[in-house]
């Protein structure tokens, strides 16, 4: 329980000083384009997968952000059903990423490793994995998400994971957070274009665990023609 205790302490963190102390700059200075879509960046990814209820909810929450975006003229890129995840990690993340049959061949070479981490462990285990989405959105600047509340046994299995990795030469960055991204800004806009979207945001209060059925991995990319895309190539059953 110590352990859970600390991560959650940390994420309050991130969530306060990320989040909810930078919607007072964005009244004066406005929402900026997120760099990742100027830089392309991209990489490889691992991640807890929506069910269908879960994502049903994130994706009205989506539809009212963009509502609200649209209203104002804001250039929002808005995720869709098929890219809601939660990251576990991502691997490889670089600028101008190309996602290349090189880059197919290291997610196949992961798959088999996070299959034989997340079999390992006991199935009230897996089966008790679960993130609670009961709070408001938050917006900084750049990006919209929905805060989540990891259970002890989420953070069980995702230490497994990265573990298992590190064993097999494959080093993996650990989350700051159980959150669901739901939008990026990928250009600029003015102050005065934010205090609709932000009130229209503060409203969304989402009430949904997650209790997930599947890890994806696959490829993210961005740009700002395309928006945030990812192309899942395996679906590890966890449950």
């Amino acid at each position: 329980m110590a352990e859970i205790a600390a991560f959650l302490r940390a994420q309050a963190t991130f969530y306060r000083e990320r989040f909810r102390t930078v919607e007072s700059r964005i009244k004066q200075e406005g929402f900026t384009p997120d760099p990742i879509f100027e830089h392309q960046r991209g990489g490889l990814l691992i991640a807890f997968l929506p069910d269908r209820y879960t994502a049903w909810c994130m994706r009205k929450a989506a539809e009212s952000l963009n509502a609200a975006a649209r209203k104002d003229a804001l250039p929002l890129d808005v995720y869709g059903a098929d890219i809601f995840h939660s990251t576990i990690s991502d691997y490889r993340t670089a600028d101008g990423f190309v996602d290349d049959e090189p880059h197919r061949l290291v997610i196949d070479e992961l798959a088999p490793v996070i299959r034989q981490a997340v079999v390992a462990l006991p199935r009230i285990t897996r089966n008790h994995c679960a993130i609670g989405y009961r709070r408001r959105l938050l917006c900084n600047q750049t990006t919209v998400i929905a805060p989540g509340e990891p259970s002890e046994e989420w953070l069980i299995i995702v230490e497994r994971i990265i573990e298992r990795c590190l064993d097999a030469g494959i080093p993996l960055r650990e989350p700051w957070g159980a959150h669901m991204t739901l939008a990026r800004f990928h250009d600029a806009c003015l102050p005065s274009q934010s205090g609709g979207f932000l009130r229209a945001a503060a409203a969304i209060k989402l009430d949904v665990t997650l209790c997930p059925r599947f890890i994806g991995l696959g490829a993210f990319t961005c740009t700002t023609r395309n928006g945030f895309r990812v192309e899942w190539r395996h679906r590890i059953r966890l449950r």
